[in-house]
């Protein structure tokens, strides 16, 4: 009997070792077939979404789009008043508190009005205006960030109110006024009038870069920025673009402002800012043709972005067209505009831009330019250097953004529903994330969502998202917190 059981046993073992070795076989065929779907997947290799939020920051509202470190640190404000800034640390995720900037040391503080008597309040505030002593800070922000010097970069924005003749004004009759000290204004004895004071004071907008030693607290220095004062375009004022990777220099731009009626053309003048020089050392002008909706010239603005590396700096004029036709837009002679200015060669083309350009972008070989149209939700792909239209695409709805992937091989459009992911050189869609698979039970946003994006690609910003009433989930910078994403092919 034990001969018998011996040889069934060993019967038992080879049927085994057949059954393992099958199997294995299957196994094996299995995972060489299985490579390319997990080659084109989105994500990693478990075929996940692209982009996850990695981290959810508190303590911290109103954070900035703009650059202030080319990939680790994100600006945004404190939560209480006076909303000092605060630096947020990806890599490390802990954050930078800093003193609220008009607090710093080397930084004049305006006069407090709401501390002067309420009785003769307005009559003080006219006093203060001839005097040179009535103004204001428009603007006052990080525009840069050195860790390694411990230094950052401001740029400051002040308006401020100035008198324009010398002695009395003279009355509309010839006659000169006369200064009545109770009330700091002009008065005309002939029509019995005050002087209006348009006739003498005007608001005057200076801006300034400054540089703050983080560990002092104070400045170290502050230079007011240049521009032509002779020139209406630039009366008010100018407009921040960003300092480019490397610290060195500071670029900025006029504020433009076509009003109706005025059917002059105007211009951009690029500034480039020499940090170290504290000076200007670079101008580059673009002259801009006038705007016309029906038959007076439109009021309508102008904003820019730039390439990760400041090679190129992008102008586009803003359009948007009627519901029922939005591709015709409603600026014409010509249409809306794109100007792309070469910082290396000092020079710009022009091109024609769809209506509602949300999503922007300039890959990281400079090759191309992506603009997504917000009404059209389409994307244009141009040839960087030409300007010429080379592919457009449609994409979701609503488009708001353009993330060009870590390793370059995706553009990710970020729309209404969620993101589609296009291959950078054929513009071929290969994926499309649902919302809900980056934030979890949301499936709608509002037509505009705010981001900040890391210039590598690696990391994005996106306020925390909150239901409207009766309508999509939106962000707001006003609420505490901001969600952290990560990027990945």
């Amino acid at each position: 009997m034990q001969g018998f059981f011996d040889i069934c046993k060993e019967k038992t073992m080879k049927r085994e070792v057949k059954r393992f070795l099958i199997c294995f076989s299957c196994i094996a065929i299995l995972s060489i077939f299985a490579v390319p779907k997990t080659m084109v997947a989105i994500g990693n290799t478990a075929g996940k979404p692209g982009i996850t939020i990695i981290k959810t920051v508190h303590g911290c509202k109103r954070f900035e789009h703009q650059q202030i470190h080319p990939n680790r640190y994100i600006l945004s404000k404190g939560t209480t008043r006076p909303w000092a800034p605060v630096i947020y640390d990806i890599q490390t995720n802990r954050k930078i508190n800093l003193p609220a900037i008009e607090n710093l040391s080397g930084i004049e503080k305006p006069i407090n009005i709401q501390n002067l008597p309420r009785a003769n309040r307005r009559y003080i505030i006219n006093g203060l205006k001839l005097e040179g002593k009535y103004w204001r800070w428009n603007d006052k922000k990080i525009v840069h960030y050195n860790p390694e010097t411990g230094t950052i970069g401001l740029y400051l924005a002040q308006n401020k109110t100035v008198k324009t003749v010398s002695g009395n004004p003279p009355c509309i009759d010839g006659s000169v006024s006369r200064f009545i000290s109770q009330y700091n204004m002009y008065y005309c004895a002939r029509n019995r009038k005050y002087v209006n004071k348009k006739n003498y004071l005007k608001q005057v907008n200076n801006s300034y870069y400054a540089e703050m030693d983080l560990k002092s607290k104070k400045l170290n220095w502050m230079t007011p920025l240049e521009r032509n004062w002779n020139h209406p375009m630039e009366q008010k004022g100018v407009l921040p673009i960003g300092v480019d990777p490397s610290g060195s220099y500071f670029y900025y731009f006029n504020r433009i402002y076509f009003l109706n009626k005025k059917k002059t053309p105007g211009h951009i003048i690029l500034h480039r800012f020499n940090i170290k020089k504290r000076k200007v050392d670079w101008k580059h002008t673009i002259k801009v043709p006038v705007r016309y909706k029906g038959r007076t010239a439109s009021t309508y603005s102008i904003s820019s972005f730039t390439s990760s590396d400041f090679s190129h700096i992008v102008f586009l004029e803003y359009d948007e067209g009627p519901h029922n036709n939005p591709a015709k837009g409603s600026l014409f002679g010509p249409k809306a505009q794109g100007y792309v200015v070469n910082t290396e060669t000092r020079s710009h083309i022009s091109l024609s831009i769809p209506v509602t350009s949300y999503g922007r972008l300039i890959d990281r070989k400079k090759k191309y330019l992506f603009l997504g149209s917000n009404q059209l939700a389409t994307i244009f792909r141009y040839d960087l250097a030409t300007g010429k239209l080379t592919n457009k695409v449609r994409s979701g709805r609503n488009i708001f953004k353009l993330i060009e992937s870590p390793n370059s091989k995706y553009v990710y459009v970020f729309h209404k529903t969620g993101v589609d992911a296009f291959a950078l050189d054929t513009m071929k869609k290969i994926k499309t994330i649902p919302l809900h698979k980056i934030f979890p039970g949301i499936t709608t946003l509002l037509v505009s969502e705010s981001m900040y994006v890391s210039n590598d690609g690696k990391h994005a910003a996106m306020g925390i998202l909150k239901k409207k009433r009766n309508g999509p989930w939106a962000s707001s910078d006003m609420n505490d917190g901001f969600h952290l994403l990560k990027i990945e092919d």
